[in-house]
C-alpha cells in the first residue's frame, strides 16, 4: 500500500482482482494467449509475467512511461 500498487508477498505485481480470481488465473496457462485491457497497470505486468500477449488502451502517458 505504501508503494500505491498491488503486489503479492514476493513483491510480484498482481492485478486489482479478488484473491480467489488471481488464484484461479494462476492455475491456468496463458503462454501465447492474447489479453486486451482498458487501462494498464499491475494487471499488464501480471499478464506479461504469464507470457501472454498484452494489448492495453491507456490515455495517461505518465502511467505508460512508469510501466515501461
Amino acid at each position: 500500500m505504501k508503494k500505491y500498487c498491488c503486489i503479492d508477498k514476493q513483491g510480484k505485481a498482481i492485478p486489482w482482482y479478488t484473491y480467489p480470481a488471481i488464484e484461479y488465473l494462476n492455475s491456468l496457462e496463458f503462454k501465447n494467449r492474447k489479453v486486451f485491457e482498458f487501462g494498464s497497470g499491475n494487471s499488464t505486468l501480471f499478464w506479461l509475467a504469464k507470457n501472454a500477449q498484452v494489448t492495453s488502451v491507456e490515455n495517461n502517458k505518465i502511467w505508460v512511461e512508469k510501466l515501461i
